[in-house]
């Protein structure tokens, strides 16, 4: 008997820690006083959305992990612990997603990408998205997406941050086409970088959303 209860005990232990996940980490600026109310929608329309991708990969065999920051949580001190402290398996999917305020430093040709706010009052403490795509990918997972629906037009007193990483220590389905997320999600791999504006530009946010959101939404419905 006790032979017995130990191989199902290692069974059930090779079964948690060979499991396959998606990870999804989401920050959301719905504090702030211009955008927050639309943030306070996208978080729901986005987290939604993620919760019934989530579902219909569970019949192909992948958990999910949700961590959702907003509101006062929604921080740098937040995000790093979040990224910081992915644990990640060979075989798991990761995306990032923020919505809230954005911008770039001067005569930054090195990164295209924006700096998210993440509703910090010192640009100091602002975080470039390309950082988070760097800490996420030496972690190695089969796929990563990150993405981000925020300004990424020049500010005065920006500066130009590191993205290298220094640290990794901390609806009805009868009409789903679920074989389309599958393909979508866990028969591609690599690195997939998103952002809402070209390097210059503005993002646009209304009170259903930002536009990025939307239009990402009904590309995925589609």
């Amino acid at each position: 008997m006790k032979r017995k209860l130990t191989l199902l005990l290692i069974s059930v232990f090779a079964l948690t820690t060979n499991a396959q996940t998606l990870h999804f980490i989401s920050m959301f600026d719905t504090n702030d006083q211009k955008i927050g109310s639309g943030m306070k929608t996208e978080r729901m329309l986005i987290n939604n959305e993620m919760q019934t991708i989530a579902g219909y990969l569970e019949e192909f065999g992948y958990d999910s992990q949700f961590s959702d920051y907003y509101g006062v949580n929604c921080g740098r001190s937040s995000l790093m612990q979040a990224i910081n402290g992915l644990q990640v398996g060979s075989n798991d999917v990761v995306v990032f997603y923020y919505g809230g305020h954005g911008a770039r430093a001067y005569n930054n040709s090195e990164d295209r990408f924006p700096q998210m706010c993440l509703g910090e009052a010192s640009q100091s403490n602002w975080v470039p998205s390309s950082l988070i795509r760097n800490i996420i990918a030496k972690k190695n997972p089969r796929l990563a997406i990150i993405l981000t629906g925020c300004c990424n037009k020049e500010g005065a007193g920006v500066t130009i941050k590191s993205i290298v990483a220094q640290s990794s220590g901390y609806t009805s389905e009868a009409n789903i086409n679920k074989s389309a997320y599958k393909k979508l999600f866990l028969e591609s791999k690599g690195v997939v970088q998103l952002t809402s504006s070209r390097a210059g530009e503005y993002s646009w946010c209304t009170e259903k959303g930002s536009i990025f959101a939307l239009a990402l939404l009904d590309i995925l419905e589609k």
